[in-house]
């Protein structure tokens, strides 16, 4: 027969004390899942300049609302558009040039707990690209980092200075682009709040996965 006295001398081999170690890892609850509003609420909440009136939330949420009107007309991945909007700004210094402010929101990357549960690896290295050279007056012949540059340039009107199509990579020059320029000069002051945004994005993901798992 087993000697269970054995146990009382040894607490560490003792049937309680083994069944209360092993039972906080059986049951421990996992972290829920981030949502796009936790993203939103972690980039306000470490941006370093979220109230600017030229660069703040507000310019965000323009360039949300753009970037995801412009994807329609490219095979731009939507998730990125969004995710570029709300961070390509969030640490600038000031509201002057600011050089390597795009530098500075791609290596803000790293530190954002919520977005790995919303992009890929690979979706996050296009974002941390879009960010990283958003500055520099380029062209990009990728749809998703054209759009990302389009409706950030589009916005230009927020500081006095009409958007020129030599500097855009989807919207060029025509009636596509100056519907969409106008548009922005009518509305840049006063976006969609970031409940709509969020929802807009939320139904977006739906419906691509809806697609994928009808051509699947």
């Amino acid at each position: 027969m087993h000697d269970f006295r054995s146990y009382a001398i040894n607490p560490e081999t003792h049937p309680k004390d083994l069944l209360m170690r092993i039972l906080p890892g059986i049951f421990r609850r996992r972290r829920p899942v981030a949502t796009w509003q936790d993203l939103v609420e972690e980039v306000l909440d470490k941006a370093t300049m979220p109230t600017s009136s030229l660069h703040g939330e507000t310019h965000w949420r323009a360039v949300i609302s753009c970037g995801l009107r412009i994807s329609e007309q490219t095979v731009a991945n939507r998730k990125v558009v969004f995710a570029f909007g709300l961070i390509h700004d969030s640490q600038r210094l000031d509201d002057g040039y600011d050089f390597a402010h795009g530098q500075r929101a791609a290596a803000s990357l790293g530190g954002l707990r919520t977005l790995p549960d919303l992009l890929s690896a690979g979706e996050i290295d296009l974002l941390a690209r879009a960010c990283q050279d958003h500055e520099n007056g380029l062209v990009s012949a990728d749809p998703t980092i054209g759009c990302c540059w389009d409706a950030d340039r589009i916005n230009l009107w927020r500081v006095g200075v009409a958007p020129d199509p030599r500097f855009f990579s989807i919207l060029e020059e025509g009636p596509l682009f100056n519907e969409n320029s106008k548009d922005v000069r009518d509305t840049y002051s006063a976006p969609p709040s970031w409940t709509s945004l969020v929802r807009k994005i939320e139904t977006i993901k739906k419906i691509d996965q809806a697609g994928t798992l009808s051509g699947s």
